[in-house]
């Protein structure tokens, strides 16, 4: 008996968004009472496990965000049993695939997925289920694509850090990292309040208006990242003329008389500037959570990042005020900017693929194409990034 191959599709069935999990196999089994979850039905009706492509080359960047990987899972129905597929929810939720060697019966599989025996072959998210004659074909995608919702939101106009109603609809400005001269956005002209970042967590140092320096406030005798409280009470103080005061847990700052003309800042997050901590302070507002349950950011990978950024007193930023610019682009931007890659292997975990030294890099890239039946194809790429030698 050859390799069997298992599709696990997670799917809404209602209009609730009640999620039920579907088992696909190029065998019919049963998962028994030591499956996961138990006594449940894998389908024989898997026809292609998967097809699925990714770039390392992301447009005309040698380095940063890895383009976003597409792909199909077919499944055969010619009998209509799974019509219904077709109308699921399955944007954005989970796909894996599965294979395991059996050694004698279909009975060997019971215990899906026993990790001593079933092997993932990798992890992404679903595009839709579309129905095509005797087959549904399973749209499947990277889940780097989640990385191509918008970085800045939008002032809702409402007052305190949403700004005044001229503020509406247009976009809050983010930093991460350090950005030197950011310009702040006038929150209330009443009170002379300015946002640096909706991320919160940035201070502003050395602020300027018009090339001019103004003097930062003290409290407690000491320039303080939250020199209040809090933004309310940020709002309410009163600061000496020709000072300012920041609140960086909001990332808000307060002028002590209005300014003469353009207000800049260098700003910077209290997270710090690092590569390895921009990158994944980027991703984790993209919705991938470094640390928990759900990780999906290896730790080891931008822990290396992190060692080399002290080591080469490495500091990395990025300011961004528009309607356009993505987590993707950002946090590509970044690993750019270190000669680094940043993006998701098989298993659906971010990693950076090339950490940077200070002798050189020989960076091999491998593309892994699955042809069906169990056999693969192996394409390999070598680059010489900066060695002083050929390869």
């Amino acid at each position: 008996c050859g390799m069997i191959f298992c599709a696990e599709i997670y799917a809404a069935t209602d209009p609730e968004g009640t999620e039920s999990r579907f088992l696909f196999g190029t065998d019919s089994w049963h998962t028994g009472s030591g499956g996961s979850p138990a006594n449940t039905p894998v389908y024989g009706r898997l026809l292609q496990p998967a097809n699925f492509e990714r770039s390392i080359a992301s447009g005309k960047m040698i380095f940063g965000l890895t383009e976003a990987g597409y792909g199909e899972c077919t499944i055969a129905n010619a009998d209509g049993a799974f019509d219904a597929m077709t109308t699921y929810g399955v944007d954005g939720r989970d796909f894996r695939l599965w294979a395991c060697e059996p050694t004698t019966s279909a009975f060997t599989f019971e215990p899906f997925p026993n990790f001593s025996s079933w092997v993932q072959i990798f992890h992404a998210t679903m595009q839709s289920i579309v129905g095509d004659g005797d087959v549904l074909r399973v749209r499947l995608r990277e889940r780097v694509w989640k990385m191509q919702s918008k970085v800045c939101p939008s002032f809702l106009g409402t007052g305190g850090v949403e700004g005044v109603a001229a503020l509406a609809g247009t976009p809050k400005p983010v930093v991460y990292g350090g950005a030197y001269n950011a310009s702040p956005v006038l929150l209330d002209p009443a009170y002379l309040t300015y946002l640096i970042s909706a991320t919160g967590g940035v201070s502003a140092h050395h602020l300027k208006d018009s090339g001019s320096v103004v003097a930062r406030a003290l409290t407690s005798g000491a320039q303080e990242n939250d020199g209040a409280a809090s933004f309310a009470a940020l709002q309410g103080t009163t600061i000496q003329v020709g000072h300012y005061l920041t609140h960086a847990t909001s990332g808000t700052l307060k002028l002590g008389s209005p300014p003469v003309g353009q207000v800049t800042v260098d700003a910077a997050a209290t997270a710090g500037d690092n590569p390895s901590d921009v990158m994944v302070a980027i991703a984790e507002a993209a919705g991938f959570p470094a640390s928990g349950v759900y990780q999906q950011i290896n730790s080891a990978d931008f822990a290396a990042i992190e060692s080399w950024g002290t080591t080469n007193d490495s500091h990395v930023g990025i300011y961004v005020r528009d309607d356009s610019t993505t987590y993707g682009q950002a946090i590509g931007a970044i690993a750019a900017s270190i000669g680094a890659w940043v993006g998701f292997n098989r298993w659906g975990e971010l990693r950076n693929t090339a950490t940077p030294t200070t002798e050189g890099d020989v960076i091999v890239a491998v593309q892994t194409t699955s042809l069906g039946n169990g056999m693969w194809r192996y394409d390999y790429a070598l680059y010489n990034h900066n060695l002083d030698r050929q390869v």
